[in-house]
């Protein structure tokens, strides 16, 4: 065997790899690569299970369940996917033949068998292929898959990845026209949360094998999937699974991408990596580049981005692979003092025990940080505004009439800017929400106050008197979150813009100097994101009308009528949004300054984590702008009164 990484293939073509010392005899395939380290310049994709030491490039992992399929029809769909996804490991499972009648087939498409269970008649067959420039060392058993698994754990410390035909589900949402049982699915889900798996999900077809039940009714469920630890995540964390067609069999083939398939990272954003703080020489680089030219705030975080690459190759290093070294020279040392205890081992077996620790926090950070830039997928929770409210005006409203503000409130708005309001903005953002363009959470703003905040400050205050400030700071990402389990139209996903947090400060003081004007310019027949108001109340007070509309005996009878702005955001006029403006009495370079924001925005859309061509919008409002939801409230307000006239 060569190198230390190792897949093993279960009798059932379950697929699981992962980085072990030793290990054999176990019911996956063991798989080692002698070219791991050079994954990155070559064609890196994998069809069943593997893990790749630290950053080892793009690999892809595919299972091809090809159960009653004819022997040319496999060559056919097997040679497409060889040509389309070029995998480092290929897995075939339920062959049904023996693999000499298309040894022939193999060698013409350059890939060779590193692995063979052989079919028994028209039963069974595991078939592990790589290219014939890979070498690999393989290992089938045949045992349980979920069993072993299990107690296999106990022996992993090294990051881990598992992919197959579980044959099992562990949601009522895997079955279709088929019945789900909870055992079953209990004693599949101990297993992921024994084993510490995470379910990668999978883009592509919901279910991965389906079937006539009595040559009527279709049963479909997701038998097939990809599972791993947090562990294997961190090292791969562009990793994505793909349900690929099915053909010639009832499963659909897996497709595993570590990386990025372009494999260009030219226009990938930089991100902060919020565990450099944790290391002491990070902040006086943070120090001593702030003091470089230029004076502009991007300027400056120009600066950063390369000091922090730069500190992050020459002096943080991978954390992954810090973590394994230490654990070596731990267990070495160890060793040692089983023979004997000195002074100065013990020393340093203290020493090690704090690193490791502070590498663990750093990883543990690191993991919370991804995970909190993630936020964006369940953001229409929006738990915090959905609170009940127990006693609701039920009164007809007769006044919706916008007012405007009172010269002592324009007065106020355009105050000049202090330091507190600014460090009172920053401080109430939340530290890992996904950030801008350039790359900088709140939380760095906050860890690092003391250096920036006079500067920060400055920008924020030249802004609200020039009513404009830096074009970079209107930069903008627009993430699409699809809003339907499997997206098929543009209208299954929303759009929402990821702006940088130097110009959400601006925002932010902006809607912290509305707010107290809010009850006065909105509507009382408006409910969402209004403090004092709940969008429950709207439910309830539905629920009047309907129960008035059923209880009416007079002639003629009520009506009611369900009315949906589709897409309220995105269709905002700018024009009517100004007039709106000047209409409630807000000052020329307050509406100057917000219309900046709004007009001059350059997006981006971030697809599979690439930048594409910016663009510049021509109306609309950014769903992610502290300040879109009460301009859309004013706007909304003024709609209405409009109408009623």
């Amino acid at each position: 065997m060569i190198g230390n990484n190792k897949v093993f293939v279960f009798g059932d073509g379950t697929m699981s790899t992962q980085n072990l010392q030793h290990r054999d005899g176990n019911r996956y395939t063991l798989l080692h690569d002698e070219d791991a380290q050079q994954a990155q310049t070559e064609c890196d994709d994998m069809n069943v299970m593997h893990t790749m030491p630290y950053d080892t490039g793009e690999m892809t992992m595919t299972t091809t369940p090809s159960e009653e399929e004819q022997e040319s029809g496999v060559n056919v769909v097997s040679g497409d996917l060889v040509k389309s996804s070029k995998p480092a490991l290929f897995l075939l499972v339920e062959t049904h033949c023996r693999f000499d009648s298309v040894a022939s087939f193999w060698r013409s498409v350059g890939y060779e068998l590193c692995g063979c269970s052989e079919a028994i008649g028209h039963r069974g067959g595991i078939w592990v292929l790589a290219p014939v420039d890979r070498t690999f060392v393989v290992q089938i058993m045949d045992v349980h898959p979920q069993e072993h698994l299990t107690t296999l754990r106990q022996q992993v410390l090294q990051p881990w990845l598992a992919a197959g035909d579980f044959n099992e589900i562990m949601s009522p949402s895997e079955v279709s026209g088929g019945d789900f049982c909870q055992m079953r699915a209990n004693r599949m889900l101990a297993m992921v949360e024994e084993c510490e798996f995470i379910d990668f999900g999978a883009t592509g077809r919901q279910f991965t094998w389906e079937r006539k039940h009595n040559g009527r009714r279709t049963i479909a469920k997701r038998l097939d999937r990809s599972i791993g630890d947090v562990s294997w995540y961190h090292n791969f964390p562009e990793a994505y699974v793909e349900h690929l067609a099915r053909v010639y069999s009832d499963h659909c083939p897996i497709l595993v991408r570590c990386n990025d398939p372009t494999g260009d990272h030219v226009n990938r954003p930089f991100r902060f990596l919020a565990a450099w703080s944790t290391h002491p020489s990070f902040e006086p680089l943070i120090c001593d580049t702030w003091k470089e030219p230029p004076s502009s705030l991007k300027g400056k975080l120009d600066n950063i981005r390369v000091a922090s690459l730069a500190f992050n190759t020459n002096v943080f290093g991978n954390i992954t692979r810090r973590k394994k070294i230490v654990e070596r020279r731990l267990q070495g040392l160890q060793h040692e003092l089983e023979v004997g205890e000195t002074e100065s081992l013990l020393r340093l077996e203290k020493d090690l025990q704090e690193e490791y620790e502070q590498i663990f926090t750093q990883e543990e950070l690191t993991w919370y940080q991804k995970s909190r830039e993630r936020w964006v997928k369940f953001g229409d929770q929006n738990t915090k505004f959905f609170h009940l409210q127990t006693v609701v005006c039920r009164n007809r409203v007769m006044d919706i009439m916008p007012t405007t503000i009172s010269v002592e409130d324009r007065m106020d708005l355009i105050q000049p800017v202090s330091y507190e309001e600014v460090r009172r903005a920053i401080m109430a953002m939340q530290s890992f929400k996904a950030p801008g363009v350039d790359g900088f959470q709140a939380f760095f703003y906050k860890q690092y106050w003391h250096i920036l905040g006079h500067d920060l400050h400055t920008m924020v205050a030249d802004a609200f008197v020039a009513s404009k400030g830096e074009s970079s700071l209107l930069e903008t990402f627009i993430v699409l979150i699809p809003k339907v389990e499997n997206p098929l139209r543009f209208k299954d996903l929303r759009p929402i813009s990821l702006c940088n947090v130097a110009y959400k400060v601006i925002t932010k003081v902006l809607v912290n100097r509305f707010r107290p004007l809010l009850d006065e310019l909105v509507g009382p027949l408006q409910g969402s994101f209004i403090p004092g108001r709940r969008t429950k109340d709207n439910i309830i007070l539905a629920q009047e009308v309907m129960h008035t509309i059923h209880t009416y005996k007079r002639r003629g009878g009520l009506v009611a009528l369900k009315i949906d702005l589709e897409k309220a955001y995105d269709r905002v006029s700018w024009d009517f949004l100004r007039a709106t403006l000047y209409d409630f009495g807000f000052p020329p370079s307050i509406v100057d300054l917000i219309m900046w924001g709004v007009q001059s925005a350059s997006i981006s859309i971030l697809w599979n984590g690439t930048k594409l061509e910016s663009f510049t919008p021509q109306r609309g409002l950014r769903q992610g702008d502290p300040l879109s939801v009460i301009l859309r409230n004013f706007q909304l307000s003024k709609a209405l009164f409009v109408k009623e006239l």
